[in-house]
């Protein structure tokens, strides 16, 4: 599983490469990266629009698109992408291309296959709900030491009511380990 520096790093160099590309068409080779959708209605959903910026949530790296909707992935264990020419065979173990303007495809390749990939509508950017993530967030090891302990406290019952962790991409061994850091 790639950590959270990776899940970054990866997601600023494609942020680099494939923002403000157009989306000409897109092939899912393997229905079960994206099993909520056929790979027409994948085609349909994506093929046409344009990617406006790449950003990531927790471990998810999320392809912001023009037409409303949000290409989510998860690289999983082994997941990866891939630019290559228009003219170049598909490398082994590709999943999914999306063929981009200049003879470019974007490619998702995973030799494991326990990645995946989901379309949905490109919802507010960050709906109270949501966690804040690490990166980028100076006072991050603060928020996980300040949560207090026992039955009664904030941490507890927000955990009771369901709600999300202070922090998104953070594990339950992270977050032990930064509260007993105090």
């Amino acid at each position: 599983m790639p950590e959270l520096p990776e899940v970054e790093l990866v997601t600023r160099f494609l942020n680099q490469l494939v923002a403000g590309r157009r989306i000409k068409s897109a092939t899912l080779l393997r229905e079960r990266l994206a099993p909520n959708s056929t790979p027409k209605q994948f085609a349909k959903m994506l093929s046409g629009s344009s990617i406006n910026f790449v950003h990531r949530r927790g471990k998810h790296i999320l392809f912001d698109l023009d037409n409303g909707n949000t290409l989510l992935t998860h690289l999983r264990m082994t997941g990866r992408f891939m630019l290559i020419d228009g003219e170049q065979p598909y490398p082994k173990f590709t999943h999914a291309s999306l063929e981009l303007d200049r003879d470019q495809h974007l490619i998702f390749q995973d030799q494991r296959h326990f990645g995946f990939m989901r379309v949905a509508a490109t919802r507010c950017k960050r709906p109270r709900a949501q966690a804040a993530t690490p990166m980028g967030a100076p006072r991050t090891t603060l928020v996980l030491i300040r949560h207090k302990r026992g039955p009664r406290s904030p941490r507890r019952r927000a955990r009771a009511r369901g709600h999300v962790h202070t922090v998104a991409g953070v594990g339950r061994v992270r977050r032990a380990r930064a509260r007993g850091a105090q």
